[in-house]
């Protein structure tokens, strides 16, 4: 909630992500809302250097999308696993919150949404953050201010990259519509994220080992059909996060 609070100073609604109301111990969830509802936001939302960051967003979005769409068929595959939504607010649309994407029809947008994670790799997270390579000094230090959280967020995402998923990946490629041209972007994003001193994988704590070794056997099982392992995988890892997705 600190982060949050420091991201966004001057908002005064928050939506709560059904992850939190649902998987945190309700005594920290009502703490954080209450903190929340008690603080005074500042009234200055003014934000420095938005033609820098637009042209940011710009370059990022072609990356980003490029890299997801080699993705899709993946996605897709491993969506058909997700437990069916519960009780939480419907997201519209996949790959930019859009019904399709460059010809691609998924199903229900939120519901494979979540599937992102499954090669090791949290694009939604990760994802184009090799886009940084581009940016002039200036540029990045335009980033920097504006999205206060930028290395946090990244360091979190970062914990759940699988360095063995992608080699199985590279693999197993032909059976999850995979190319290695989209391992290549993938491998440059997690590049990048080691160049700014951001640990990618090779978890140190229990639950995120064992979170590794359930995304190498969820990709084992999808490659050999074996349905029931794979629901129970995905949902073993969803409980390490907090999150599906």
């Amino acid at each position: 909630m600190d982060n949050v609070i420091r991201e966004y100073p001057c908002v005064h609604t928050f939506t709560i992500q059904s992850a939190f109301r649902y998987d945190y111990p309700e005594g920290s969830v009502i703490n954080a809302v209450s903190r929340l509802n008690n603080r005074a936001p500042g009234s200055d939302c003014l934000i420095a250097d938005y033609g820098k960051l637009v042209g940011i967003i710009r370059k990022y979005v072609v990356n980003y999308q490029r890299e997801v769409e080699g993705l899709a068929n993946a996605i897709n595959k491993v969506s058909n696993y997700v437990p069916r939504r519960r009780a939480r607010k419907l997201h519209i649309g996949l790959f930019g919150y859009s019904r399709g994407f460059r010809g691609r029809s998924p199903s229900q947008g939120n519901h494979i949404r979540r599937s992102a994670l499954f090669p090791g790799y949290t694009a939604r997270g990760v994802g184009g953050v090799s886009t940084i390579n581009e940016l002039s000094d200036a540029e990045y230090a335009a980033l920097s201010e504006a999205y206060v959280n930028l290395r946090h967020d990244l360091s979190v995402a970062a914990r759940y990259v699988c360095h063995e998923c992608l080699d199985m990946l590279t693999k197993l490629g032909n059976a999850f519509g995979i190319t290695n041209d989209v391992i290549h972007m993938v491998r440059k994003d997690i590049e990048t994220l080691e160049e700014m001193g951001i640990r990618a994988g090779g978890p140190s704590d229990y639950e995120s080992r064992k979170h590794e070794l359930l995304a190498q056997l969820l990709i084992n099982s999808l490659a050999e059909g074996r349905e029931d392992d794979t629901v129970k995988y995905m949902v073993e890892m969803a409980l390490i996060r907090h999150a599906i997705g």
